[in-house]
């Protein structure tokens, strides 16, 4: 697969499901695409095609979120509670998936940043074959980090060792995808 016009279509949706992410520092959003079969989903969005023919259909999508039962007001104000109550976009669009009927086995997972490990994990075991992500996404997240000092949490050296050893192929999309405006590392962020 090459960066085409269809996979800035499918990250412009992800970023479109970002904007629902209460997450006052990042929000992230995914989609999964399946291959070959259409099956009415409850999204009620057709199929789509690109440049070699094959039909995709959109089977699950997801954004970063708190899970359960959360205090709201500490979600908002202490990172690291944040961070042990949310579920990420991309295990959140592959269990939306799921819950629709989809087999993701060899299917696209579509996430503007992505993969922490355990994330990676996630899309290995689930079959996921390919994942498309967005350059201008990571390359912010990584200046605003080191521009405060923080860790550097970086999926091409976090997460892309496991998805390689699942054998998940990495397409980064490079160039302006448009839509809403999301946080990213806590800065607005126009894809």
């Amino acid at each position: 697969m090459a960066n085409s016009e269809l996979h800035r279509h499918w990250l412009l949706r992800a970023y479109t499901e970002a904007t629902n992410s209460p997450d006052p520092s990042s929000q992230n959003g995914s989609g999964v695409y399946v291959l070959g079969h259409y099956t009415p989903s409850p999204f009620d969005i057709p199929h789509e095609g690109d440049e070699e023919g094959r039909v995709w259909t959109f089977a699950g999508a997801g954004y970063n979120k708190p899970v359960g039962d959360y205090d709201k007001q500490k979600y908002l104000e202490d990172r690291d509670y944040r961070l042990s109550v949310t579920i990420h976009a991309e295990t959140a669009g592959i269990f939306s998936a799921a819950r629709n009927g989809f087999c993701t086995n060899n299917a696209v997972l579509v996430c503007p940043w992505s993969a922490c490990i355990e994330c990676a994990k996630a899309i290995g075991e689930s079959g996921i074959k390919t994942m498309i992500r967005h350059k201008q996404a990571l390359d912010t997240a990584a200046a605003i980090r080191a521009e405060r000092g923080y860790p550097s949490w970086n999926p091409r050296e976090a997460g892309d060792p496991v998805l390689r050893a699942y054998g998940v192929e990495i397409i980064e999309f490079d160039g302006t995808v448009g839509g809403p405006l999301v946080r990213n590392s806590g800065r607005e962020f126009h894809p």
